[in-house]
């Protein structure tokens, strides 16, 4: 193995990122990834002078969809989940740190839609979490009852419960790497997002927030520390890919989430930003 390459905390699954060019491979062989670039995210972006003078077609994060150990695949299928890894390199939108586009998940029954389970492989996160006054597929978009941020670090994990929508966002100097287990099923809403010109607030250089003027009557933005959060209970493992190996029964909350805690992201917060 390259030297320049570095192994990824997914035992067993042998994952190996290249920061040179933020790519991964896997027994040697380099996957493929989908790629968001400046030009996607047009609508969401705060910044818009920033975005006129730049390179529309700079790649901003990439997304590697369904990435397991052949001998696996038959466990992931029968339990209808796919695992994935989202590389976002530091970069600065003009003032605003450097996000995903934002989604929401399809509903898996009617009123409640598919979580996600994240795990922090490196750098740090920004989760920014928001529920919809009507909760899937709004009618009325610009009408917000919850907004939290929820900050994670290497090692941590995180779950997008039911009925919320979510942006990732690296605050950082180094490249953030997501692992995440989501249903197959679910299909990716980005929508709400792109019609509201982004998220219930926007993180600029410095941590500062800006509440996105689209949206009426804002909530206050809560603090939330990963390792406050709620999460379900998972077996003893050394990362999440390895708990579902050993313990697939785990993660079947992923496809049946109704019997979740919904109304509470944590037992406590740290406050108001």
């Amino acid at each position: 193995m390259k030297p320049s390459r570095i192994r990824l905390r997914t035992e067993p699954l042998e994952l190996y990122y290249d920061p040179s060019n933020h790519s991964l491979y896997i027994n040697g062989l380099e996957l493929i990834p989908e790629i968001r670039r400046l030009n996607d995210l047009f609508d969401v972006i705060y910044d818009k002078e920033f975005y006129m003078r730049a390179n529309k077609e700079m790649p901003l994060y990439y997304m590697y969809r369904g990435v397991v150990r052949d001998g696996d695949r038959g466990l992931c299928k029968s339990y209808g989940l796919r695992f994935d890894v989202t590389i976002i390199p530091p970069f600065m939108l003009g003032e605003e740190y450097v996000k995903t586009l934002g989604h929401c998940h399809s509903e898996v029954g009617k009123g409640i839609t598919y979580p996600e389970l994240y795990e922090v492989l490196q750098g740090r996160a920004d989760f920014l979490l928001q529920r919809w006054v009507g909760d899937q597929s709004p009618s009325d978009l610009a009408k917000i009852k919850d907004v939290i941020l929820l900050r994670a670090s290497e090692g941590e994990r995180i779950l997008i419960p039911p009925n919320y929508g979510h942006i990732t966002i690296n605050p950082s100097g180094a490249a953030l790497i997501l692992a995440n287990w989501v249903s197959s099923t679910s299909k990716s809403l980005y929508e709400p997002y792109k019609r509201m010109g982004g998220g219930a607030y926007f993180e600029l250089a410095g941590g500062r927030f800006i509440p996105n003027a689209r949206y009426e009557c804002l909530p206050p933005l809560r603090l939330v520390r990963a390792y406050e959060a709620q999460i379900p209970q998972l077996p003893e493992a050394r990362n999440i890919y390895e708990a579902f190996i050993r313990h697939p029964e785990c993660l079947k909350f992923l496809n049946d989430p109704k019997f979740m805690e919904t109304s509470l992201i944590s037992r406590k917060e740290e406050g108001i930003i």
